[in-house]
């Protein structure tokens, strides 16, 4: 997604997987391996974006190619994806009005 932050990772507050490819199953045992060794800790940040983009960036290093679904635009981006009509992630002022401003389901 677009949402960054901080200026080393994303917000991936979705995150999609071609289960078909062949570095996914990799890639989710490196993410588990990350935790189950305490290896975030080795980490600058230990929160969950910034794991996720910090293992994303190694498999890019190494040719994997991964697809940024956002659409560059400030906001709710879930809710302006194509999930759009039945999806809408509410949080801080979102949670409290029962919808995002974007949301068009």
């Amino acid at each position: 997604m677009d949402d960054k932050i901080n200026n080393d990772c994303f917000n991936n507050a979705l995150l999609y997987f071609n289960l078909r490819h062949p570095d996914t199953q990799a890639y989710a045992n490196r993410m588990k391996h990350m935790y189950d060794t305490d290896s975030i800790y080795n980490l600058k940040e230990q929160h969950d974006s910034y794991v996720w983009d910090y293992v994303r960036k190694e498999f890019e290093n190494r040719g994997t190619k991964n697809y940024d679904l956002g659409d560059g635009k400030a906001g709710h981006v879930q809710a302006r994806s194509i999930l759009g009509t039945v999806y809408d992630h509410t949080k801080g002022e979102r949670k409290i009005k029962g919808r995002s401003k974007e949301f068009r389901g």
